[in-house]
């Protein structure tokens, strides 16, 4: 807060950070970039990206396959997703994390079955408000700080509401 009241005391600066959606972060290479392509360094620094990435795909892939008892990863069809990811990305100047939020939100769609939206309505009006404020927010970035702010608001009610039972020697005493 203190920060706040200098900043418009002295009239500071403030550097900001803009935060776009998918389509501000669209680039396409333009030609230089495709000439860079023939560069060894280049292409260097390509290989290892693509072995890293594929090594960290499957070394998760097995992770969820040992927390699970069903449908196994199929490996192949795992690399392939990932090299048509890191090719579509390249070619639209994306980075492949653009892709995965769009994974992130088909994923959370399949955790949310359709059918305990209403239950969770009638039960728990609050979480349904954060899951709905969350799952419609601008960006990933946005929908999680929305969503934790909005959890953190509908707890505070809850967190005032304690309850102390005590038991065993000294019990009978009064506590203020």
């Amino acid at each position: 807060m203190r920060a706040v009241v200098k900043r418009a005391v002295f009239r500071l600066p403030v550097e900001r950070i803009r935060v776009g959606g998918l389509l501000d972060a669209v680039r396409p290479p333009g030609g230089d970039d495709w000439a860079r392509l023939v560069d060894l360094g280049m292409l260097g620094t390509v290989l290892a990206s693509a072995l890293i990435a594929s090594a960290e795909s499957l070394f998760s892939a097995a992770a969820v396959d040992r927390m699970h008892q069903g449908r196994r990863t199929d490996y192949h069809k795992e690399l392939i997703a990932q090299g048509a990811d890191n090719t579509v990305c390249g070619a639209l100047g994306v980075i492949p994390v653009a892709a995965l939020a769009g994974v992130l939100v088909y994923a959370g769609f399949k955790l949310v079955p359709l059918r305990v939206l209403a239950p969770l309505w009638r039960g728990h009006r609050g979480k349904a408000v954060v899951l709905g404020v969350t799952a419609v927010a601008t960006g990933l970035f946005e929908g999680v700080l929305v969503g934790l702010l909005l959890d953190a608001l509908d707890a505070l009610p809850a967190d005032r509401k304690v309850e102390l039972e005590l038991s065993g020697a000294g019990a009978e005493r009064s506590w203020s």
